[in-house]
């Protein structure tokens, strides 16, 4: 059975009905509440038409959890929160809450008094960093206020017409050209700025040995012609990396045949070279050298000849030590009557080169030979000049005008016999397999070559040699090389 009401609430529940039913003239507004929680508001108000008098109240009813028990702070405070949010007491009031996925929270309040026209607010974040957070390096407080300046500046031309051009090589070099225009005064400015960063190990050049200066013009002179002569060449490279040179040659005129055989042997783990030579003079050598072990930039060698029908026998020791700026060498040659020793050294500094050669002989005690040398090297020009001995002067020039045409120069003069000589010389590379030379010099002779590619490593040569002072007479030279490599 249901619980029967007491009498005061019999009677209280008559009047509500009676009240309800009956507004003697008064107006009355009930609103009632319920959340899922089960909280209940109640709010009532009422107003007396006679004495326009307004009375309200409002009751809030919580049930609470019982492991909850929420202390009277807090149910205060919440009661207050509640009864501020629902009644504005004349103030509209704007809130507004978000959240994003990495838990930042923002919040906005906004109030306006209608009485006073007067609006306020506030902002709050919260941020919740995860334990471990590997903040950026924030910048320092001289740093940020010239980033700020930045980023004005740059924003706002005031007054100004600006023009930043940066490029960049593939080598790192950086080109930054700025210029500006002062609209009012018209004035313009501008600045060029270039950097550039070089590897942490930087090489110059090393500088060509002594035998070496003027190369380039006496390969014009003297590659693609074999007048008067019949050559084959043949190189092989086995694959552990030993190589086989056979050369052989008949002279026209005189129908005699010579020929070497050279093989190469090398041991790259040691830096050595075995090397073996034999010629049709029945001459036989051999020889050994290291190179970098002892030394970076330093190179011995060992070669010594033996001839049996004779039994004669030569040795020759060998120093070379190369580095930036410097290309030195001595060669001894062990003679049972007293060594002879031949140095020669060269220096170079921004393409300039300079050396001297000298021979002395120990077993006469004074000095043989004495060479001095100076030259300029560029990547398409060289220019050489030598003083032998004090008896003459040579020099030539070499010319790359392109990448098909290659010139030369050669001149020479010498003190003893009064004579000069002069030569010009030029090759032309036709396509990529053939070339031709040409040479002429004071005398009258001309010479004439073609070079030509039959397949890769087999190169076939034709020259000739004529004598421009005696066409009709004769005594011109042909000659025929052949030259394979595998």
């Amino acid at each position: 059975m249901a619980v029967p009401p007491s009498s005061t609430n019999v009677f209280q529940m008559l009047k509500d009905v009676f009240n309800k039913a009956n507004g003697y003239e008064i107006l009355n507004t009930d609103v009632k509440t319920k959340t899922l929680e089960g909280a209940e508001f109640k709010t009532s108000d009422s107003s007396n038409m006679d004495t326009n008098r307004v009375t309200g109240t409002q009751e809030n009813k919580y049930k609470l959890p019982q492991q909850v028990p929420p202390s009277f702070v807090n149910v205060d405070k919440l009661v207050k929160d509640i009864i501020n949010m629902r009644n504005g007491n004349g103030i509209p009031n704007t809130d507004v809450k978000t959240k994003t996925s990495e838990g930042a929270e923002f919040k906005t309040f906004g109030s306006s008094n209608m009485d006073t026209n007067r609006v306020t607010g506030f902002l709050e974040n919260k941020y919740e960093f995860p334990q471990q957070v590997n903040m950026a390096v924030h910048p320092s407080c001289t740093n940020f206020f010239p980033m700020m300046k930045d980023i004005c500046n740059k924003a706002k031309g005031n007054g100004m017409m600006n023009t930043d051009v940066k490029t960049k090589t593939s080598e790192g070099a950086e080109f930054k050209t700025s210029g500006s225009s002062n609209m009012d005064t018209n004035r313009v400015t501008g600045t060029q700025e270039n950097k550039y960063e070089l590897p942490q190990q930087v090489t110059m050049a090393v500088p060509p040995s002594f035998a070496d200066l003027g190369k380039s013009a006496k390969d014009i002179f003297n590659k693609g012609y074999g007048y008067g002569m019949m050559n084959l060449d043949v190189k092989t490279k086995s694959s552990e990396g030993a190589e086989f040179k056979t050369s052989g040659s008949m002279n026209m005129d005189t129908n005699r045949v010579t020929g070497t055989q050279e093989n190469q042997y090398k041991w790259p783990q040691h830096g050595l070279t075995f090397t073996e030579k034999w010629t049709t003079e029945n001459t036989f050598g051999a020889g050994v050298c290291v190179e970098d072990k002892i030394a970076k930039g330093l190179k011995l060698s060992f070669d010594t000849m033996f001839s049996p029908n004779t039994g004669k026998t030569s040795n020759l020791l060998k120093t070379a030590y190369k580095r930036e700026y410097l290309n030195a060498g001595l060669d001894v040659d062990l003679d049972f009557a007293g060594p002879t020793l031949h140095g020669a050294a060269v220096g170079g500094y921004k393409g300039w080169l300079g050396g001297c050669q000298m021979t002395y002989d120990s077993a006469k005690s004074k000095m043989t030979q004495g060479n001095i040398s100076l030259g300029y090297k560029t990547e398409y020009t060289q220019i050489h000049t030598n003083i032998e001995d004090g008896k003459g002067f040579f020099g030539s020039i070499y010319q790359k005008v392109n990448d098909k045409l290659e010139t030369a120069m050669n001149m020479g003069w010498r003190h003893d016999s009064n004579t000069t000589s002069f030569g010009i010389a030029a090759k032309y590379q036709l396509d990529s397999s053939a070339f031709i030379s040409a040479k002429v010099n004071n005398s009258g002779l001309l010479g004439l070559g073609y070079t030509q590619s039959l397949r890769p490593g087999i190169k076939l040569t034709l020259s000739a040699l004529l004598d421009g002072k005696n066409i009709n007479a004769g005594g011109h030279k042909l000659g025929l090389g052949l030259e394979m490599e595998t």
